[in-house]
C-alpha cells in the first residue's frame, strides 16, 4: 500500500518561494523576525506556527500578484518598514481579507517610490479595520457618490423617515451593538462623520404619501462617508 504524501505546510510553501528566487522572500523574512517569528517559544507551538506562516504565505502570494517580480528589490525605502508594520498586525487577525488589504497597500511601494508618511498612515488605518468595518464602509459607499458632496446620511437603527438608509436593514444578521461599535471606530478614524440632516424632499414626499410615517420625536444619530473614507476604499479597489 502506497504511503500518502502529506500536503506541504505553510512554512514549506514559504521556503519554496526562496527556492523559486521570489524577490520578496528576504524582505518578508526581515518582517517575520521583527514580528517575533524567529523566537523559540513560537516555533515550538505547532498551532501558532502553522497559523503564523499561513498568514505570511497569504501576504507573499497576494503581493506577488501585484508587484514587478523582475525587480530585485523595492524601489521605495517605505517597503521594508511597511512590511514590518503590517507583519505584526496580520499575526493578530484570522482574516485573510485583511492580509489582502495590507498587500494592496504595500505592493505600490515595491513598484515605485512612495512617501513613508503616507504609507505609514494608510497602514495604521488598515491595521485598525476589521472585516466588519470594511463591510460597513462598502455599504455606505454604495449609497453615496464619489465625493463628500454626494455622501448620503444613514442611521444605524430605526429609520428617521420611510426611505432613510439604515445599516441594520442593509447588513442583516449583525448584532446592532457590533454595528454601533464599528461606526464609532470609523468615526474616530475620520472615515465617517456624524451628520444628521433630514432631506427636505424626503420629508415632503413622506408628508404627501398615502401612508405617511410620523417623524420620530428624537432623530436617531446619523452619519455619512468622509473624503478620507472614500479615499481608503479606493486603495482597496484592486482586491
Amino acid at each position: 500500500m502506497s504511503k500518502r504524501i502529506a500536503p506541504p505546510t505553510a512554512m514549506e510553501k514559504i521556503c519554496d518561494l526562496n527556492e523559486s528566487k521570489n524577490p520578496l522572500f528576504p524582505f518578508v523574512v526581515i518582517g517575520m523576525n521583527a514580528a517575533g517569528l524567529g523566537v523559540v517559544d513560537r516555533l515550538i507551538s505547532k498551532r501558532a506556527n502553522d497559523f503564523a506562516f499561513k498568514q505570511v504565505h497569504t501576504l507573499i502570494s497576494e503581493m506577488s500578484r501585484r508587484i514587478d517580480l523582475s525587480l530585485a528589490e523595492p524601489k521605495s525605502d517605505a517597503f521594508v518598514p511597511g512590511v514590518n508594520l503590517a507583519m505584526r498586525s496580520i499575526l493578530e487577525t484570522q482574516s485573510t481579507e485583511k492580509v489582502k488589504r495590507f498587500a494592496a497597500i504595500l505592493s505600490p511601494t515595491w513598484n515605485a517610490d512612495a512617501k513613508w508618511d503616507e504609507t505609514a498612515q494608510t497602514l495604521k488605518i488598515v491595521a485598525s479595520l476589521d472585516d466588519s468595518h470594511v463591510v460597513i464602509l462598502s455599504k455606505v459607499k454604495q449609497w453615496s457618490g464619489t465625493t463628500r458632496e454626494d455622501a448620503v446620511t444613514f442611521t444605524i437603527g430605526p429609520n428617521a423617515f420611510k426611505d432613510c438608509n439604515t445599516l441594520a436593514t442593509a447588513v442583516p444578521g449583525v448584532d446592532p451593538m457590533l454595528l454601533t461599535s464599528c461606526v464609532a471606530d470609523l468615526t474616530a478614524l475620520g472615515l465617517l462623520e456624524a451628520d444628521f440632516v433630514v432631506d427636505p424632499l424626503d420629508a415632503y414626499n413622506n408628508a404627501k404619501s398615502d401612508d405617511p410615517v410620523a417623524p420620530p420625536t428624537e432623530l436617531p444619530a446619523g452619519y455619512k462617508l468622509t473624503d478620507l473614507g472614500v479615499w481608503i476604499l479606493k486603495r482597496f479597489d484592486a482586491l
